[in-house]
């Protein structure tokens, strides 16, 4: 399958970060394991898994670790016999879609889902809209209302969509409804950097990301638990993580810059890449925690823009980008790193057993006010005008 876009250009920019990449693709270090605090819940949501079981997927996810990952976000979700004080049980629906999309779990206990992920196999066409046309209707059938700001769908998938229009409408539909829709993309298609599709997603509330690995369908998780699967799971000033390995898409326009904040390692080299899906041009500048510029760059139309940094020591770092064009757009900004794709992963992480999700296990040491902790995650957000930008903890890493 060809590599398009901000996928593309993160392979061509592996020769020069060193070992840690292999025959071009990204590879993990043996560097420890991520453990990152995910955003504290009180369960009481709706959520709508739905894995793509077509046929590409045997070469693409031959080792089915969206299968894995299935498994893992539904551990994370509050099974009814855990409730306990304010912690609500969560209801889960599984999909499978290829030629067409099947309910393989109705709308039920998290705690009965787990065995139906190992019936999904890699045989067929690739029809995404039906996947979350069902979803929805599993999460809107009567008997567990409401439904708005307390639901959302999570799709997995490698393919293009037989009728990428009729998908949009039912990401629209989702979103009219209050679902927050979130995609992963395996080596996408051209034809999923379609600016129309990605804002339907991101108009959602949902997080868009691309992956050219299946090893970086792990931190696909992390951004999208991070940054919610529903809308009542964080504050609207809360954005989403940016990870190694991963691309993602956010809207543009109206001169508000878009900040993200990553902690960087001491001697981490460090490639932020971004491009307009929307030919709006595009400025990109970063800074560390003091403001101060340690590189810039611009970039016009859909052309792509780099800036590349070596950390002198471990420390956050601020990467804005910004367009004087009022009109919403799309972009999306990618971060390779010399340490390989982030080792995060959800079968290190304990299911919440109360109001907070993902703790840190004892022994991770804690943030002190003067020595910066060391993070492999940042957080995005609008930055508005007169607002110093503040970098969001949400990972800690044992390296």
């Amino acid at each position: 399958m060809k590599f398009n876009g901000l996928l593309g250009a993160s392979l061509a920019v592996t020769s020069a970060l060193g070992s840690p990449y292999r025959n071009g693709l990204f590879t993990r270090q043996n560097s420890g394991e991520c453990q990152i605090r995910l955003p504290p819940t009180n369960g009481g949501r709706k959520v709508a898994i739905v894995l793509d079981s077509s046929g590409s997927m045997s070469s693409n996810d031959p080792t089915d670790l969206r299968i894995i990952a299935g498994k893992s976000l539904n551990r994370q979700l509050v099974p009814g016999s855990t409730t306990t004080g304010d912690l609500e049980a969560d209801l889960v629906t599984v999909v499978d879609f290829d030629d067409e999309a099947r309910v393989i779990y109705p709308l039920g206990d998290t705690a009965g889902a787990d065995g139906v992920f190992d019936s999904i196999d890699s045989s067929g066409g690739t029809w995404i809209a039906d996947g979350v046309d069902k979803a929805l209707s599993e999460l809107t059938k009567p008997g567990n209302d409401p439904t708005a700001d307390r639901s959302g769908i999570l799709v997995l998938t490698d393919g293009e969509d037989s009728d990428t229009d009729g998908l949009i409408t039912q990401i629209e539909r989702a979103g009219s409804a209050g679902v927050r829709v979130s995609f992963g993309f395996l080596a996408p298609s051209e034809s999923f950097f379609e600016p129309d599709l990605l804002a339907a997603i991101l108009r959602t509330g949902g997080t868009y990301t691309s992956f050219a690995s299946a090893e970086a369908v792990q931190s696909f998780l992390f951004l999208v638990l991070s940054n919610g699967l529903t809308a009542a799971d964080h504050s609207v000033t809360t954005g989403q993580l940016l990870l190694p390995g991963v691309t993602v898409a956010k809207l543009s326009g109206g001169d508000q810059p878009v900040s993200f904040t990553y902690a960087a390692q001491a001697t981490e080299h460090l490639v932020f890449t971004f491009e307009s899906l929307s030919s709006q041009a595009l400025d990109g500048e970063l800074k560390d925690a003091s403001g101060n510029s340690l590189g810039s760059n611009s970039t016009a139309g859909t052309d792509r823009a780099s800036i590349s940094y070596t950390a002198d020591a471990a420390g956050n770092l601020q990467f804005e980008v910004n367009t004087n064009d009022p009109a919403e757009g799309v972009f999306q900004v990618s971060l390779n790193s010399s340490l390989g794709i982030a080792g995060c992963n959800l079968t290190t992480i304990p299911p919440p057993t109360n109001t907070t999700n993902g703790t840190i296990p004892s022994g991770t040491p804690t943030p002190t006010s003067t020595i910066p902790p060391i993070v492999t995650a940042g957080a995005a957000r609008i930055a508005t005008a007169g607002v110093p930008l503040a970098g969001l903890l949400l990972a800690l890493v044992a390296l």
